[in-house]
């Protein structure tokens, strides 16, 4: 919501106006003030249930942003998801070598999930090193821990592998999803479109997006969905509560299948 058009600046603002909307939580990233953010959600009974996090391989290290430790100091016991988009410095296509060496750290990397009660899944992101949905679920499958997965973001999955076939993707990947990101969209040739059409508003745009949150609960998916808002140039408060208003109205259709 941080990118929208008039979204209020400060972390109370924000949170009372997700919650005046009728949202329980709202997630975070590295680069805000988390603990201000974690503490008005918690007096309000609310929840952060996600925070965005770029971890990159440098010189065969995996590279954690300075304030890692006070994040796993902050959100321990929490079960609060770390979602990781990977960097690789100097390699763009993935590379067998490479994967090794993140598999390593990424185990490394479980283990303190397991020590501070928190979850950790990878996020693919377009034109990142680790961007398309198959890549992620390898690397979470190799890891092979319970609280090591992934991550599905909608707009990410358009992007970089297309609306065409996309129940034939997703299929594999519920048993490592920690949570799925979701909003409005179009549909067609997606790969060739910007974020304006990628990321809209939940409810609007051609893309059925009930039917990918139906898909995944049929299929077993039991975890969150969060609301995508990133770039989204409209008015933060409008934009939120349409997307509020349709999320209900998914539960109302789902509920009456």
């Amino acid at each position: 919501m941080r990118t929208m058009v008039d979204c209020p600046e400060g972390v109370l603002d924000q949170v009372t106006l997700v919650s005046s909307l009728g949202f329980d939580a709202l997630g975070g990233q590295e680069t805000v003030d988390l603990e201000g953010l974690k503490d008005e959600l918690d007096r309000r009974g609310m929840a952060l249930p996600e925070v965005y996090i770029g971890v990159y391989l440098r010189d065969g290290a995996l590279v954690l942003p300075d304030n890692w430790e006070a994040m796993l100091s902050l959100f321990r016991g929490t079960e609060t998801l770390f979602a990781l988009h990977v960097h690789v410095e100097g390699y763009a296509a993935r590379e067998e070598s490479i994967d090794s060496r993140l598999v390593r750290e990424f185990t490394k990397l479980a283990k303190q999930a397991e020590e501070f009660q928190i979850q950790m899944g990878i996020y693919p992101h377009h034109a990142f090193y680790c961007e398309t949905t198959q890549h992620a679920r390898e690397l979470a499958v190799a890891v092979n821990h319970p609280r090591f997965g992934m991550t599905l973001n909608l707009c990410h999955l358009l992007k970089v592998e297309g609306a065409e076939g996309w129940e034939q993707r997703v299929d594999g990947l519920i048993p490592q999803l920690k949570m799925v990101s979701i909003h409005g969209a179009d549909d067609g040739d997606t790969q060739s479109m910007g974020w304006d059409r990628l990321i809209r508003p939940l409810g609007e745009g051609s893309f059925d997006t009930f039917r990918f949150v139906s898909y995944l609960r049929d299929k077993g998916y039991t975890g969150m969905f969060g609301l995508q808002c990133y770039g989204i140039r409209q008015d933060c408060a409008e934009a939120l509560r349409k997307s509020q208003q349709a999320w209900r109205s998914f539960q109302t259709r789902y509920a009456e299948k």
